[in-house]
Parts: structure tokens; sequence; C-alpha cells
């Protein structure tokens, strides 16, 4: 007997046999049972949530012959729609039959009367992929139907159709498929296949599916296929690159002790043993949303995540904490979507941040530990050092337009063109881990001005203008301009619509008063380098100097 995929021999044959869409079957099994059928109808959603089976199922029920329970799968209408031979149920996929012959063929066949049912039935998939002149002649037909003749269309973009077209079908919106219901069809199939499974590996899959029960059918048999027809979750996380609980868990832990190199050496490896990145992001959100339930009193038994690795972490994970680097993670997902770049510096970047921020809150404690004793807000402002203001209660440089402004009005062609040593190097920075992250900050980017004590980067996204202008990693960056360059001058991170504002303001300088605006440097110390120690043994002008 021929093999028969799982999601082919699992379509439902009766509704009773549909996972979810209730609504939906509830409604089509009363238009039947009432008779009160409609010409055309449009089934829209997400792809492998039923559209086109419910479509099928609808056919068949519509030509069946009992009398109370359609479809029966036992009169010769349903017999011959099973045996996939059925003269009066057509189906046509508009994604190769979009041209307006196609349609007119259609329908001059549709003016033919029923030859085994009650009903002439065309199920016409992806629908919105039909030619304007194609959706015009189908248009006429929905106008004035031939007797007996029903149009079912299904598709997954409802807003590429004609809004004519539309105004004349009835609508059914499919909704994903919920989890739990998708959990249960699974267990009932491994069941009646009599194959062994572990709990975690379906919901492993579940989540993959994403809603469509097409698509966990399809990943389920590549995974029985891989197993040798036993189901277990490391297959899952091998064959799908996916990071397991305890993986996540650790690389969690390694950010908040802001373990830089361990942080960034463990997303390459992962990078390159083919994790998929983008899924390890959404699911690091999950943790930290998870975590921010569970601190809310949510049941274990309502969090995705295993609830040991949530408690750990909650004891661990401020809620200010969780919520931030939800923002940077949901950020750095957007960034790469539009930017449709590589996601591994982004990651890298968005990683850094979260260290950073941690930095930066960690010292804000320490500070306001000292003074926790004082009475009012005056007193703790009064005896907070300038020093630690700038450290702690500023995270991110000052960019104020009018203080950068300042710079461009010192900035000269001459320092630009010196300063472009930066870049000479710049793909070198990538292969190591020490200054990997150096790479990730200024890729892309190119200097917009420079002064005597500052640079300006233009950067093609505001993720990367945010990290340079990050104040812990703001830092750093220019201890490595200055160490590896000898340039001691602040850097400053600006986007495209910074720099048209810029230029504007500089084509009105005068208008400005720039005089009380000053560049203040981190204190730094300065690697030692063999030149240095060559100059003091034999003089500057004996020693050959390399940039």
């Amino acid at each position: 007997m021929t093999y028969q995929v799982l999601y082919r021999k699992y379509r439902p044959s009766t509704f009773a046999d549909v996972v979810g869409q209730e609504y939906i079957v509830k409604t089509l099994e009363n238009i039947i049972n009432n008779d009160k059928i409609a010409h055309a109808y449009l089934f829209c959603g997400p792809r492998g949530t039923g559209k086109t089976s419910i479509a099928k199922l609808f056919a068949k029920a519509l030509n069946c012959t009992d009398k109370d329970h359609k479809p029966c799968g036992k009169c010769e209408n349903c017999r011959s729609f099973d045996e996939n031979n059925h003269p009066d149920i057509i189906e046509m996929d508009a994604a190769s039959n979009n041209s307006v012959e196609d349609i007119r063929e259609l329908i001059d066949k549709a003016g033919y009367a029923p030859i085994l049912g009650n009903y002439k039935v065309y199920i016409i998939d992806e629908v919105h992929m039909l030619s304007n002149s194609a959706f015009n002649a189908l248009l006429k037909t929905l106008e004035e139907p031939p007797t007996n003749v029903i149009f079912i269309l299904a598709t997954t973009e409802p807003h590429k159709i004609l809004p004519t077209v539309l105004s004349r079908c009835q609508r059914y919106n499919f909704a994903k498929i919920a989890p739990k219901d998708m959990k249960k069809r699974l267990i009932d199939i491994l069941k009646a296949e009599n194959i062994e499974y572990e709990d975690k590996a379906l919901d492993l899959i579940v989540s993959l599916a994403k809603g469509g029960m097409r698509d966990v059918l399809s990943i389920l048999e590549q995974l029985l296929a891989y197993g040798n027809y036993t189901l277990k979750a490391d297959d899952v996380e091998k064959v799908y690159g996916l990071m397991s609980d305890e993986e996540k868990g650790e690389l969690i832990n390694e950010i908040e002790k802001h373990s830089t190199k361990i942080v960034l050496d463990k997303v390459n490896e992962m990078n390159d043993s083919g994790i998929d990145l983008k899924r390890s992001i959404s699911d690091l959100i999950a943790i930290y949303k998870d975590v921010l339930l569970y601190k809310e009193g949510v049941e274990a038994k309502n969090l995705n995540y295993d609830e040991k690795l949530i408690a750990q972490l909650n004891n661990e994970l401020t809620k200010e904490r969780c919520l931030k680097n939800i923002d940077i993670l949901i950020d750095v997902l957007k960034e790469a979507l539009m930017t449709k770049e590589e996601l591994l510096p982004y990651l890298e970047v968005a990683l850094i941040r979260m260290m950073s921020e941690e930095r930066s809150e960690t010292a804000l404690k320490v500070s306001l530990d000292k003074v926790k004793d004082t009475e009012t807000e005056v007193e703790i402002k009064e005896e907070v050092k300038s020093d630690d203001l700038d450290e702690v209660v500023f995270t991110m440089v000052d960019t104020n337009k009018e203080f950068l402004l300042s710079i461009l009005k010192r900035a000269t062609k001459e320092y630009k063109n010196s300063d472009l040593k930066i870049y000479h190097h710049l793909i070198d920075y990538n292969n190591s881990s020490d200054s990997r992250k150096f790479f990730n900050m200024l890729k892309g980017s190119e200097i917009f001005a420079s002064a005597d004590d500052a640079i300006i980067f233009k950067c093609p996204n505001n993720y990367q203008k945010d990290n340079i202008n990050d104040l812990a990693s703001n830092k750093e960056l220019y201890e490595f301009i200055y160490n590896e360059f000898n340039i001691d001058k602040m850097v400053y991170a600006i986007n495209d619509d910074d720099k048209e504002k810029l230029i504007g303001m500089y084509r009105h300088l005068a208008s400005y008063d720039l005089d009380g605006y000053k560049v203040n440097k981190y204190p730094h110390t300065k690697k030692d380098k063999i030149e240095d120690k060559l100059i003091d043994l034999f003089g500057k002008e004996t020693v050959e100097i390399k940039e």
C-alpha cells in the first residue's frame, strides 16, 4: 500500500474531526441543516488552519444525500468524494491558474448542471493570486451565478481581493489553532500510530507550528523519521536548532553576571552550530515574560517554562530588569526584520546593551545605598557627587542637537580624513572575541564630522546609534579608539534624521549661541605599546611608528 503522509492520512472526514474553528463548523452545519445556502463563501486566515479541509468537508456535506448526518461517508456522493473522483466538486489552485482565460474556462463549465450531486462546488485556493482581469471575469458570475453552483474562495491575504468580490461573499475568518487543541490532536495521532513520545517534545512541536495544524503534522512526520519513529525533546532541539531550557537559563545567568566575553562567545557558537537565533530571542523574551507573570502570582501551570527555572530567575531579576530586557530584545527583532541583514551582529549589540544596563543599575543602587539615611530628596541630591551623577543617573551620553552642532562648527575635513584610519582594520576586529563588539558598533557606520576633541558617527539604524551612545559602551569604544589608534576624542552617534537636522541647523549657524558647550572626556589609562618602550629607549626620531 502506498505510504500516506500524516496530514493527508488524518485530514478530517467529518465536521466532528475538525480541530479548532468551532464557530465556523457550527455555522456551516446550521446552514446545511436549515438549507440556507449562499452562492459564494470566502474562507480567509493563516496557512494550515483548515481553510481547504473545511471547504472540502462543506462541499462533501452539500452533496450528501443522507437526511440526518451530513456528510455521512456512506452515500454514493460521499464515497465518490472520498475516492477523489466526484465530478461536481472541482478544486482550482489560483497560484498557477490565475489568468482570465482560466476563469473563463471555469465559468463556461459552471453553466452545465451537476452530474451526480445537488450542487456543483468550485473551491478556488489562494484566490488572491488571480489577476485583476480574472477577478473581474469572476465578479460577473458572482453577481449572477448559475443555478446550483457554489463558489468557495480560500486565501491567506484577503486584503488583496477586490472589494467588489468581497462584498458578494459570506466571509469566515479562520483563527490559529489553540496550542492545547494541537497537542491533543498530536497525542491522538501518536496513540493511533502506536508511537512512544515525550510530553516536552509535543510542547516544542506545537510552539514551532505557530497555530498551523498542517505544519504541526509535517514537523511531527520529519521528527519521527529522524528519531526512527520515537519522539524525544532532544531530537526536536537538534533538528530545528533550538536551545534547551537549561541552555537558556545558563545564558540568562551569564547576562545577569555581565560576563560579556562568555555571552558573546556563546551566541557565536550557537550561530555556528545552526541554532535559530530569531527563535532563541523569542524564547528569551518568553522566559522574561514568565518571570514577570510569576512575580504577579500566576500559577506555574499557566507558564511556558518549568517552575524551577522561573523561580530561580525570579530571585535574580527585578521587574524593571525584565521589562528593559524584553524591550531591548523586541527592538533587535524589529531592526533585523527592517534591515533584512544577518541577525548575529544585532543580537550581540542587544546583549551588550543588556549587560551595560545592568552595570548602570548596580552602580545607581550602590550610590543610593550610601545616602539611604538622608531624609529628603534634596539632601540625597546634595550628597551624590557630580561624578556619580555622570556615571550613574545618566545612562546615555549627551546628544543634544546644539551640543553636537558645536562640534560640527569646529569640525574639519582634515580631522575627518585622519580619523578614517579607525576603519582601516575594521574587518579584523570581528576575528577576535575581545574586539568583536567594536566591529558590531562600527559596522556600516561612517564619520559624519570630526573635530579636535570629538567624532560624530552616522549609523545606519537606531539600534547601532543607541549602542554607541550607551554610557558603558561609549566608554569602552572611547578607550578602544584611544589605545588602538592614539585618537583621544569623545565619540557620539546619530542617525539619518539627526544628520538632516544638524545640516539644517548648520545653515543657520549664526542663530545659535554655542560658546557654553564643552566636550568632557573620560579619564583613561593608555596601554603600554612596544613603540612607546622603543621611544623611551632610543628616542622618537629613530623609531618608525606604523599606523
